[in-house]
């Protein structure tokens, strides 16, 4: 699962004369010419500096300050004591002392009636419980912290709990909440012009542009933040910056330059104790290393953080832990022990509601349980992680998903009950020819010998009784043969609604190519081939692509497929078809594991600039080709187009797809199809159809609308085949320019 993005908490404390150094603020407080107040003031403000370089020096100097405010009768600088203690621990990680501490300055706070001190508490033990994932009581107790501080119009204490909500919303996916809280505390801080807390807003409102996958926009963010810690050397949050800035480097795999990141933010985390920062430094440099098949590397740094996580109580980071030795266990072929470390990953993230993380699990279990061949876990799991998937980045189809029943059920349900259907069958057929056959005896014996009957007759009766009872059996099993076909063809006709759902509409196809055709028939209820379309960055791309198999095997692929064909483009914004089938073939492999080395499809992916679109004349189009080609037919001659001669998956060639470029005129008709139509037995002979032929007879009928030569293509296909069965599914996309 992704790492936790480093968001700033606001930690709240008063301070005077903060300029000064601490060593001048700790004579202050040891010369006692000066007042009480004075020699406090100090002894906090000393305390503050301290907690941001040398945390354990800082929590002995609060024990000193509450022990003289405790002589001298200050209950109010009694409980900035017991803040600056729980601060110091936050720094060293140890949330639950610092909860604890929180708790007794908010008691001293509500014995003086301290409204000021009561908003701190309740804002720092929300800080408290942000940092061990317990985020709903988080927002509770910012929002007691936030009710105080506009009563009493704090406005600086007002910005920090805008942005101590807007993180919990932010690591809760609500990116919109999130973002409406860190705006105001923009504002107001910027109204301020307090450069220290701009600082971290920017880092903040980063880290929600990063979640998003607006990675530009995020590292604008990150720089701002920086240039400003820069200039107040600002340790803490440096280390900060560039570990989020690792983070972007990672997402868009440029791995030298997010290790330089993660390296010099551990170094900036060692200095400064800084154990909530090395947490993620640690296990973000660990998936690094994962990714570049370094894994003993990897092992090692998330080991570190994993160690780290567990002492300072950050749920996210355990659960983050996990599944990244989960993702190392797949890679390494131990898919029980991958399956086993993301349920643990699980079950963290669901009792801490990390919706980002209960997907990324999903997925994660899904291809560890595919790996392994068990397909109804790892379906089950596939629509689990697609819902929330969808539920994230508004994809259109994840209500069909969330109703849908499993592939496995559907293809392990259908074949069970074919073959008890067929042993019902037959044992139907004995019993028939057994009972014609004793019927017979009975007629002969009784024409024949009456004496016979009449002594047997007894018997006859007996006999009589348990043939009538035989028929009853009979009747009664084919009607259980009659409804167990009946819920062969309903739960395959169900699945066809599924994967119904993976089809484009036609009308965003008629909304970017006005003169097109779609003939598509798949050979039995649901198909391995499938077409495709989808709109980005003002680019339209179609695709017609044909998984391994048919039937509901291929019907489970072309799903698969599809999934990852939208992955790449939505999720990823990869944009070039050629890098899109990459990006297809690894999620494949990664997902059938070792034993589906046949598994994968053959396809055509093509991509329009809409705005070539619109001129009205001739387009330039990119597309990548796996196997099949795509044919052209201009001014009467058929052109062949280029392609790769591997597939999307396992095969013997792994080299990189190609992309290919051409320039289309303005009633050219190119096609898209894959070899069912080709391959079809028919004719005189009872042979193949064939690709020449097929082209040439797109040619014949290439000047004629498209919607007739849809017609003409399902009529010369029933013409070939006659009486004979259809052999692989059938799909042609063809458009006009």
């Amino acid at each position: 699962m992704k790492r936790k993005l480093f968001s700033f908490i606001f930690l709240t404390l008063t301070t005077f004369c903060f300029a000064q150094k601490a060593d001048s603020l700790f004579r202050i407080f040891k010369n006692a010419s000066f007042k009480d107040t004075v020699r406090l003031n100090a002894l906090n403000d000393c305390g503050v500096i301290l907690a941001g370089t040398d945390p354990d020096s800082a929590i002995k100097l609060s024990k000193s300050y509450y022990t003289f405010a405790k002589s001298k009768n200050q209950v109010k600088h009694m409980a900035k004591a017991l803040m600056l203690e729980g601060m110091c621990n936050i720094y060293l990680g140890d949330n639950k002392t610092a909860k604890a501490a929180y708790k007794k300055a908010l008691i001293l706070g509500r014995e003086i009636n301290d409204q000021r001190i009561c908003a701190s508490a309740y804002s720092n033990i929300g800080v408290s419980h942000y940092n061990t994932s317990d985020y709903d009581s988080a927002l509770i107790y910012a929002n007691k912290a936030l009710d105080i501080r506009r009563k009493i119009n704090d406005v600086s204490g007002i910005s920090a709990c805008y942005n101590n909500i807007a993180n919990a919303y932010l690591t809760l996916s609500n990116y919109n909440q999130a973002l409406v809280y860190y705006l105001m505390s923009l504002k107001l801080y910027e109204a301020s012009k307090n450069e220290t807390e701009i600082a971290k807003a920017y880092n903040n409102i980063g880290n929600l542009y990063n979640m998003q996958k607006r990675y530009t926009t995020a590292e604008e963010y990150y720089l701002k933040a920086i240039a400003i810690r820069k200039r107040t050397n600002d340790l803490n949050g440096l280390s900060t910056c560039y570990s989020n800035l690792g983070i972007i480097e990672s997402c868009l795999k440029n791995m030298p330059k997010a290790i330089e990141y993660y390296k010099k933010s551990i170094e900036i985390s060692k200095k400064i104790s800084d154990y909530n920062g090395l947490v993620i430094a640690y296990g973000s440099l660990g998936d690094v290393y994962k990714d570049l098949g370094q894994y003993a590397l990897a092992h090692e740094y998330i080991e570190s953080s994993m160690e780290l996580s567990i002492k300072t109580d950050d749920n996210y980071a355990i659960a983050a832990n996990y599944n990244s030795l989960a993702d190392i266990a797949v890679l390494e072929g131990k898919f029980a022990l991958a399956i086993d470390l993301s349920k643990k990953a699980l079950k963290i993230n669901t009792d801490e509601n990390i919706v980002d993380g209960i997907r990324l699990n999903y997925q994660s279990l899904a291809n560890a349980s595919s790996a392994l061949h068990d397909y109804k876990n790892a379906f089950d799991y596939y629509v689990k992680y697609k819902e929330l998937t969808d539920s994230i980045f508004n994809l259109d189809n994840s209500k069909m998903l969330s109703d849908a029943k499993t592939q496995y059920e559907v293809d392990k349900k259908a074949t069970e009950l074919k073959i008890k259907a067929e042993a019902e069958k037959d044992k139907m057929n004995v019993i028939a020819k057994e009972e014609k056959r004793r019927n017979v005896l009975i007629i002969f014996s009784v024409s024949g010998i009456l004496l016979v009957v009449l002594i047997f007759s007894v018997f006859l009766y007996k006999r009589f009784k348990v043939t009538q009872k035989q028929k009853q059996i009979i009747e009664t099993q084919k009607v259980v043969v009659e409804e167990k076909n009946k819920e062969i063809t309903d739960s395959i006709t169900y699945a066809k609604r599924l994967q119904n759902a993976i089809l484009p509409p036609l009308s965003l196809i008629n909304n970017n190519i006005k003169e097109n055709f779609v003939f598509y028939k798949p050979k039995d209820i649901v198909a391995g081939d499938f077409y495709w379309a989808t709109e980005h960055n003002n680019k339209f791309y179609l695709a017609v692509c044909d998984s391994t198999g048919h039937g509901v095997p291929g019907a489970f692929m072309s799903i698969l497929n599809s999934n990852f064909l939208n992955e790449a483009i939505k999720e990823k914004n990869i944009d070039s078809p050629d890098k899109i089938f990459n990006h297809v073939r690894e999620c494949l492999i990664n997902s059938i594991g070792s034993e589906g080395q046949q598994d994968g499809m053959d396809g055509i992916l093509i991509c329009i600039d809409k705005q070539t679109i619109r001129s009205g004349e001739g387009i330039k189009i990119t597309y990548a080709a796996a196997n099949n080609e795509p044919i052209l037919i201009s001014n009467g001659a058929i052109i062949n187009f280029e392609k790769d001669k591997m597939p999307i998956g396992k095969g013997e060639r792994r080299d990189d797809f190609r992309l290919f470029t051409k320039e289309l005129k303005a009633n050219d008709c190119l096609y898209l199809y894959t070899d069912g139509y080709a391959d079809q037995f028919g004719g005189p002979d009872g042979k193949k159809f064939k690709y020449k032929p097929l082209n040439e007879f797109l040619r014949s009928i290439s000047n004629l609308p498209m919607s007739e030569q849809n017609k003409r293509l399902e009529q010369k296909l029933g013409e070939w085949r006659g009486n004979l069965e259809q052999v692989d599914d059938i799909c042609i996309v063809g458009i006009r320019i």
